[in-house]
Formats: C-alpha cells, sequence, structure tokens
C-alpha cells in the first residue's frame, strides 16, 4: 500500500486511478489523490475504488483544469474560438471525430474552403503538439478523458 497524506491508497484504488484517467500525468494523478485525501478526511468517504469516481466527477466539476481553457486564450489568440469550437464537438464524441466532420463545422464558419483547411490543419497540429488531441485511426480524440469530461461539463452541458 502506497500513502499519501496518512491515508493508505491500496492497489485496487491506484489501478483505477490509472483506469480512469489514461494520460498519466503527474498533475492529474496528483490531483486526483488530492481530491480522494479531502473527500476522506472532510467527507468521511470510504476508501475503496468508487472513491476515485467521486474524486473524478469532483475534479471535472471544479476549477483544477482551468488552466486547460486559459491556455488557449492566451496562446491561441487568432485561433481561439475555432479552438474552442472544434473542441466543444470532440468532447461529445467519445470515439473521436473525423477530420471530414472537423472541417465540416469550420467550413460553415468560413465562407472560404481553404482557409477552413488551413485553419483546420493548423489547429490540429496546435491542439495535438500541446497535448489536447490524439489522432488515431483517421479520428481525432481527447488525450485526456478527464480533460474531455471536464471540457463537456464547462463547453457543452
Amino acid at each position: 500500500m502506497e500513502q499519501g497524506a496518512n491515508i493508505e491508497f491500496d492497489a485496487a484504488i491506484r489501478e483505477k486511478v490509472v483506469d480512469r484517467i489514461v494520460f498519466c500525468l503527474p498533475f492529474f494523478i496528483q490531483i486526483v489523490f488530492e481530491k480522494m485525501t479531502a473527500l476522506i478526511k472532510i467527507d468521511d468517504a470510504e476508501t475503496d475504488p468508487a472513491l476515485v469516481d467521486k474524486a473524478y466527477e469532483a475534479i471535472i466539476e471544479e476549477s483544477y483544469l482551468n488552466t486547460w481553457i486559459e491556455r488557449l486564450k492566451e496562446q491561441y489568440s487568432n485561433f481561439e474560438t475555432d479552438a474552442f469550437l472544434l473542441l466543444k464537438h470532440i468532447c461529445q464524441e467519445k470515439e473521436g471525430s473525423k477530420r471530414d466532420n472537423l472541417l465540416q463545422i469550420l467550413s460553415a464558419k468560413y465562407s472560404d474552403n481553404d482557409k477552413a483547411e488551413d485553419t483546420l490543419s493548423t489547429l490540429l497540429y496546435m491542439l495535438q503538439n500541446d497535448g489536447y488531441l490524439m489522432e488515431e485511426g483517421g479520428r481525432y480524440y481527447f488525450r485526456s478523458p478527464l480533460i474531455r469530461d471536464f471540457w463537456y461539463n464547462r463547453h457543452v452541458k
């Protein structure tokens, strides 16, 4: 068993954390264990695998992941609105979105198909490079289910 803030988390809980967050950035792991610890200490939650789900749901409802929104606002300048538009669509597609579908979304906004194509290519490169998206089998999807679910809660729900 591992200890965190004097609370022991057994292998079943640790495995469930990995299964749930998939993209195991140290920050993601840290916030899940911090939230589980808080739930135990404040809400007297049970130390069992269901605790992982409670912590996950609390994280996507709170402000832990706001930096993923702030980064787009600060670094994507002219592409911010289009990035939000694409991510809003992709977070609703757990199996990912085909490039043609994403192009249709931008083509509806731009009357110039070349502009839509250039914008899509640029954004897909940027969003993959910054860790938002991955491409596999011709589909683009969120690298992290945690970020996808946070995005859905914040921008779609």
